[in-house]
């Protein structure tokens, strides 16, 4: 008697707890299918040779939170199913947004997985936009990730984590400090790069970077800057001046043009200030 097929199933989220269910030996899981609207309609327990991984968005299980999650699910069982798609119904753009929005609300998401699945929505023809209300994000933040990815190759991005201002204990540089190193204003073609090289190996933290940044923003080379961050401090004065004298005579008043002044590099126009 021929056996009958076994149904095939696309993950569409869970990556982690598949994977260590399989470390662990499993040769089947828990399993919400989900139905033509992408929504979870029923759990059956599947063998894990008919669910098949199509590009999912958590790439990264080798940390220690991995082998926590190994050891809990060891301990307490799989509390919380995985979700799969039918092969036969899979939706592509709806099986990235749902895969996303798992994992954006669990541990871990790294800004390379989240810019993938975007560059990925893009290619479908969304905008930032309509990948922000997509994924419940607001638009400044997928705007954000997608601009990091166009300024930073990919080992990068790898190695960047959405901790704030300072490295985070695996050494990863965080999204805020990538943001800052992507607007230094020079015309070193290799100054973002080098900028980076010692961030990674020296563990700098947004202090440093802001600094590095100021000084190229003045005019010093980026290898002078490294070097010297630490012989300078930045204050940020409050300085009120007269519109009208200004508009009256044209003239820009930016960063560039208050630093000459301090300088004496450019004359001072008493007329403006209060």
């Amino acid at each position: 008697m021929r056996k009958s097929k076994k149904e095939k199933y696309v993950l569409a989220y869970g990556f982690r707890r598949y994977s260590a269910c399989k470390k662990l030996g499993w040769t089947s899981v828990p399993a919400f299918i989900q139905d033509e609207d992408g929504k979870p309609s029923q759990v059956k327990n599947l063998p894990l040779d008919c669910i098949h991984i199509v590009d999912n968005t958590r790439l990264d299980k080798s940390d220690d939170a991995f082998t926590e999650l190994m050891q809990s699910i060891k301990q307490q069982g799989l509390l919380q199913p995985v979700g799969v798609w039918p092969v036969n119904a899979l939706d592509r753009e709806a099986f990235i947004v749902k895969n996303l929005t798992e994992n954006i609300h669990r541990e871990g998401l790294s800004p390379f997985e989240l810019s993938k699945a975007c560059r990925e929505l893009q290619k479908m023809g969304l905008n930032s936009g309509e990948i922000g209300v997509r994924l419940s994000l607001p638009k400044s933040r997928i705007d954000n990730i997608l601009a990091l990815t166009v300024t930073f190759p990919e080992e990068t991005m790898r190695n960047a984590s959405f901790v704030q201002n300072k490295r985070d204990k695996k050494g990863k540089i965080p999204v805020s400090v990538l943001n800052t190193i992507s607007h230094l204003r020079t015309g070193d073609k290799t100054a973002v790069k080098k900028l980076i090289e010692v961030v990674k190996d020296n563990q700098w933290g947004m202090v440093d970077v802001q600094m590095v940044s100021e000084l190229v923003g003045g005019g010093m080379d980026i290898d002078h800057a490294i070097k010297k961050k630490d012989d300078y401090i930045v204050i940020s004065p409050r300085i009120i001046l007269k519109k009208d004298a200004i508009d009256k005579i044209g003239l820009k008043v930016n960063s560039k043009y208050i630093r000459g002044v301090l300088k004496g590099k450019v004359p001072l126009n008493k007329d403006i200030f209060y």
